[in-house]
């Protein structure tokens, strides 16, 4: 606070007449007698006839609407006659006190939106170029950005480039840089973390590749304060999806995302995964799913190159995603000469079904063609039966089945409708017949698998092949979908949880239990599946990011827990190649890539940097910004604004990073049957020790094994229970 010190006057006296009226003397001795910002700020409370502490939490500041009107304009004219005579005493206490009717967001819009001459944050920037008051204005500043809505943070953030030169002014002032940086990052992701790309001209007067160099700058100094070295990696992490092309141009930002992999603390392990991951989002291509039965056939007459050849001797060559492929089409042919002989839509139908079980690419999508006499030409013929196109058997075989009643025939006719309206891609209806399939034959596997593909939504998905993978007699091709799709999303979980642990411990433990599942599941996937199949690939650039979440922290740089997978996957991409399937370049692939390729010169440059991002133990030299005398700060902070979700627990908007996780906590958030990971799982009522995520898991796993341990279970408990006391 500006010292009083050398003041000839009570109030500084300027040539020229102030724009508005002067506030009463007696109003200005004692806002100079007042000691400390909080006193300033309850002197000017009392004059504008609001209880100082009526603005410490909702309930109060909501009293503030009564006299709004009336302590708006006295603040503007306060705002102004302290500006014109240069008494920054005043204009600290009349920011304070916006700032803290900022924290209601009714006020917040009532002085942001209204009339020109309330436009609070003006006022606000215009004291960045005041010695006097730079730190109170930051002090605000940082605080509206905290509890600003959207319109408020994209305002602040057009004035990023104002703050940056503020840091410029003064590189060393590292208070300073931990409130420019609390508000760039909140108000930045306004701007950059938003699901829509932002405009060119936004991304222009963000100045972002001087933003990188700012973000970089301090995060490398070792005296910064853990606010600053968390909000910088919160913007980092955030930015990288739409300012990938700086962040690659500049690389050190990518580099120091990929040494954050190697913290201790997971969650800043998955700040720095995420971050690389949206860098590659944009650069990615779409991955091509299809494939040319022509190109297959023709890599049939060539032999193998010899590393996937010896994978395939010893896995079984008839058990190849190439040989399943081309034996399920030609069979599939077969059975549909066989249809137009014999017109056994019942046959036919029992048959293909078990076709469809074995591989993804049974079903050819031709027909008959027949040259029509007159033309010459081929055109296509039904050859006497009501469908034209071969995938059009399928409802019609299903149709005949669902006539017989038998139990195996109906399920036989939900598995040749669901695959028909997948190709067709009719997804709404593929669900709802998936889901009575579900219900009346939960042992199907594929019906789950189905639920899997059709975007059921990423919790329900994973909990579906979950389920799906506990089902008997699963064919290879089902159970190595059901790997892949829970793998998809149990890390897409994992992520999104461990980034909003920041005061959650139950999310931090769920978002490991997500994490642990993926990683078992990829593996399972590698270790089984044939070197040929079309999702090899994927699964071990997932399995890559989710060793690196899991263990990054372990590892050497070369990452030799990856060793095998990274042999998997230059076999699996021989196998494409050969096959004249392309390598898709997916946002997924790159971003494995990335670890594979530059996490070691990573590591060299930042993990002495990176490494101090959990340490909340400051070092010697460190400005205490809870104990800055004479700071604003403790008056704007002493408010409760705290909100709850819609589960009752309090949000937090503060990213403190540093946490332990209780392993023996992580199979609380596991189903004890299919292992799937939740938030919401139900305990088993006799022993309490064991959880699932619905009836139908529990019913299954009390089937299998629980009946015989449930009883003792609850004994154990009880005796432990009677120790205890």
């Amino acid at each position: 606070m500006p010292s009083k010190k050398g003041q000839k006057s009570k109030s500084k006296k300027k040539a020229g007449i102030p724009s508005t009226p002067p506030p009463p003397q007696e109003l200005l001795d004692a806002v100079y007698q007042a000691q400390g910002w909080e006193a300033v700020a309850d002197v000017l409370c009392s004059w504008l006839k609001i209880p100082a502490s009526d603005l410490d939490g909702r309930h109060g500041l909501k009293q503030v609407h009564k006299n709004f009107d009336d302590a708006a304009l006295k603040l503007d004219q306060l705002y102004k006659f302290a500006l014109w005579a240069e008494n920054d005493r005043v204009l600290g206490g009349t920011i304070g006190i916006y700032t803290k009717m900022s924290a209601d967001s009714i006020l917040r819009n009532r002085i942001f939106k209204e009339a020109g001459k309330l436009y609070y944050l003006n006022k606000l920037m215009a004291l960045l170029d005041r010695p006097a008051s730079r730190s109170v204005a930051l002090e605000s500043l940082a605080q509206v950005t905290h509890h600003g809505g959207f319109e408020v943070r994209a305002a602040i953030a057009r004035k990023i480039p104002t703050l940056l030169d503020t840091l410029d002014a003064d590189p060393e002032n590292l208070r300073a840089a931990s409130y420019v940086w609390t508000v760039i990052s909140h108000s930045a992701a306004s701007i950059v973390q938003n699901e829509e790309p932002p405009s060119p001209e936004d991304l222009r007067q963000l100045q972002v590749p001087r933003l990188l160099r700012s973000a970089l700058f301090y995060i490398r100094k070792p005296n910064t304060s853990h606010t600053l070295r968390d909000h910088v990696l919160e913007f980092l992490s955030g930015a990288s999806q739409h300012c990938y092309k700086d962040f690659w141009a500049d690389g050190h930002a990518i580099d120091f995302l990929l040494s954050c992999t190697r913290n201790k603390d997971i969650r800043i392990r998955a700040e720095g995964l995420a971050g690389i991951m949206r860098a590659c989002i944009s650069l990615g291509e779409v991955e091509q799913i299809r494939y040319d039965p022509n190109k297959m056939m023709d890599s049939i007459g060539r032999p193998w190159p010899d590393r996937v050849s010896e994978i395939l001797v010893n896995y079984g060559a008839d058990q190849s995603d190439t040989y399943l492929s081309l034996q399920g089409t030609k069979l599939f042919v077969d059975a549909m000469k066989t249809l137009v002989r014999d017109h056994n839509y019942i046959k036919c139908g029992r048959r293909v079904a078990e076709l469809i079980l074995k591989t993804e690419h049974s079903i050819a999508q031709g027909g008959w063609q027949v040259e029509n006499t007159r033309t010459g030409k081929l055109e296509m013929d039904n050859m006497g039966l009501p469908f034209t196109m071969w995938h059009e058997a399928l409802p019609a075989c299903a149709r005949e089945l669902r006539k017989s009643g038998n139990a195996k025939d109906l399920d036989d006719a939900d598995i040749l409708e669901l695959k028909y309206l997948i190709i067709e891609q009719r997804t709404d209806e593929a669900r709802a017949i998936a889901v009575r399939s579900v219900e009346r034959s939960p042992t199907i596997g594929f019906f789950y698998y189905i639920l899997t593909l059709i975007g059921h939504g990423k919790p329900e998905g994973l909990r579906d092949a979950k389920k799906g993978l506990k089902c008997p007699n699963l064919t290879g091709y089902v159970k190595h979908g059901l790997l892949f799709r829970a793998t998809e999303h149990a890390c897409d979980s994992a992520l999104r949880k461990l980034q909003d642990a920041s005061h959650d411990p139950q999310q931090l433990h769920e978002g490991y239990a997500f994490a642990v599942s993926a990683w078992e599941d990829s593996k399972a996937f590698i270790h089984h599946a044939p070197p040929d199949g079309r999702s090899m690939l994927s699964v071990c650039y997932l399995h890559t990011l989710m060793t690196v979440l899991l263990y990054g922290h372990e590892q050497t740089p070369d990452l030799p827990r990856l060793k095998r997978t990274k042999d998997v996957m230059e076999v699996a991409e021989l196998a494409m190649r050969h096959l004249g399937r392309p390598v898709s370049k997916t946002s997924t692939r790159m971003a494995a890539l990335t670890f594979y390729e530059r996490l070691e010169k990573a590591s060299q440059a930042w993990d002495e940097v990176t490494a101090r991002l959990n340490d909340r133990v400051l070092p010697g030299g460190e400005l205490d910004e809870d104990k800055v005398e004479d700071s604003l700060a403790q008056w704007l902070e002493r408010f409760d604004m705290t909100d709850v979700d819609n589960r009752g627990h309090a949000i937090h908007e503060h990213r403190g990073l540093h946490s332990t996780i209780n392993m023996s906590e992580v199979d609380l958030y596991r189903c004890s049957w299919c292992g799937n990971p939740s938030a919401i799982l139900r305990k088993c009522r006799g022993c309490g020790k064991t959880r699932y995520c619905d009836g139908a898991c529990q019913k299954q796993h009390w089937s299998a094994s629980h009946r015989k341990v449930c009883a003792r279970l609850h004994e154990q408990e009880i005796h432990k229970g009677s120790q205890t006391t």
